[in-house]
């Protein structure tokens, strides 16, 4: 039954997963060569987001949390495999504890690990995803979503 409905849930995001990004990728977007995932805080989120051209990831995650942590170095993997292409960024839901307004909330992050997809500071909120998963499966979504913002 639990795997079902997973399926289900799967296929319902695969299906509205068709939109397209609001921007266009500049022809000669920049190359990030730092390390292959960045932590962001409270204090310099918005404007990691701001000024960050071209597909981005985050992973609200907390170190408290087992599968957080089981995806930590798949996330980590993934990012780096797909280095160049997407800038994937990290974010501890614990660090914005008691905030007023916390940006976990402001993207619905409520079960973790979660994944959130950015194009040009504009979410995709089509492709809001939790939970664990394969390499594989993560990959191919965020493969997907690099397809969709060309």
């Amino acid at each position: 039954m639990k795997k079902t409905i997973i399926s289900m849930g799967l296929a319902a995001i695969a299906a509205t997963a068709t939109l397209t990004c609001a921007r266009q990728m500049p022809a000669e977007a920049p190359v990030y060569e730092g390390p292959a995932v960045t932590e962001l805080t409270p204090e310099n989120f918005d404007e990691a987001l701001q000024t960050t051209q071209g597909p981005v990831v985050v992973d609200f995650y907390a170190n408290w949390c087992g599968p957080c942590n089981q995806m930590k170095p798949i996330y980590e993997k993934v990012c780096e495999d797909l280095r160049g292409e997407v800038r994937c960024f990290a974010f501890n839901v614990d660090q914005d504890r008691g905030q007023e307004n916390r940006i976990s909330s402001r993207y619905e992050a409520r079960y973790i690990p979660s994944y959130r997809y950015f194009h040009n500071n504009v979410e995709d909120a089509e492709r809001r995803v939790s939970g664990a998963r394969s390499e594989g499966n993560l990959k191919n979504e965020i493969e997907d979503f690099i397809r969709s913002c060309q």
